[in-house]
């Protein structure tokens, strides 16, 4: 599959989110590569709720709890220092998704004003329908527009197509299931 397109998919075990290799897209006959730096062919973004760093190999520790997460790192881009937006995982997701900030996001989805959420009597409910419903144009379609092959396969409760997290996939698949239940769809798909 190498050099023949670029792929993006989403892979949710539990609450986690993978992004990585999807499919590939064949250049059109007789096109030409584009002169200067080329993006990567595929793109694996994984995002584990819950996960402590300070657990992980790959970020110092000696226990040896995370093999294969580790050895991933050794082959890519490790951010040693980030932030998630929210301490909810629907709210983080959509704002890394979308880049927008969860504040921002909720005015423009709902138009409420800073005074009006503190007073809700049901947040949790205002928080899942404002993010479930949001629409802004995501990283997904971003990258579908530019030529990426882009495929879900998710578990959990936030990471559903009811949470509109299958705005922008190609292929969309929240039947859930454990990894070991997940990952045989995921190798079909990329064998396909």
């Amino acid at each position: 599959m190498h050099g023949i397109g670029r792929s993006l998919s989403l892979v949710a075990i539990g609450v986690a989110v993978a992004f990585g290799p999807a499919g590939c897209r064949r250049p059109a006959t007789g096109a030409r590569p584009a002169a200067g730096p080329q993006p990567p062919a595929h793109v694996l973004l994984i995002s584990i709720d819950t996960l402590r760093a300070d657990r992980l190999g790959c970020y110092g520790y000696t226990r040896g709890t995370s093999p294969n997460l580790d050895a991933l790192a050794r082959e890519a881009v490790v951010f040693e220092t980030v932030g998630a937006p929210s301490a909810q995982t629907l709210i983080s997701h959509k704002a890394m998704f979308s880049g927008r900030m969860p504040l921002a996001i909720v005015a423009e989805t709902t138009r409420a004003r800073l005074s009006d959420l503190v007073s809700l009597s049901q947040p949790q409910a205002f928080v899942e329908n404002t993010f479930a419903n949001m629409k802004p144009r995501s990283l997904v379609e971003r990258l579908r527009g530019s030529g990426y092959r882009t495929s879900a396969f998710t578990d959990g409760r936030w990471m559903t197509r009811a949470m509109g997290f299958d705005q922008g996939f190609e292929d969309f698949n929240d039947e859930g299931g454990h990894f070991a239940r997940i990952l045989p769809r995921v190798s079909h798909w990329l064998r396909r």
